[in-house]
């Protein structure tokens, strides 16, 4: 599905764009992993990234687990999760 608005960007044009901070590209999903001291820390965490995500109208999968959260988001546009098809 091609959109004349939207380029494709490969794995590389990605990782360099989000500039380090530990993400990496897996089955074309953007990934990372933030370790906490404790799950009060990953609980104030995922609730500090929902806010940021509901004022940016994107959601992440956010997988919560004692020592660290993890963090994943993808195109709305990705053939294996389309939206509004």
């Amino acid at each position: 599905m091609s959109d004349s608005k939207h380029a494709e960007l490969s794995a590389r044009e990605v990782l360099e764009a989000v500039d380090g901070g530990g993400w990496r590209v897996s089955s074309g999903r953007l990934r990372a992993v933030y370790r906490s001291p404790d799950y009060a820390t990953g609980v104030a965490f995922v609730a500090r990234v929902a806010k940021v995500a509901d004022a940016a109208d994107h959601h992440p999968d956010l997988t919560l687990r004692y020592g660290d959260v993890a963090v994943t988001t993808y195109s709305h546009r990705s053939e294996e999760r389309r939206v509004g098809k």
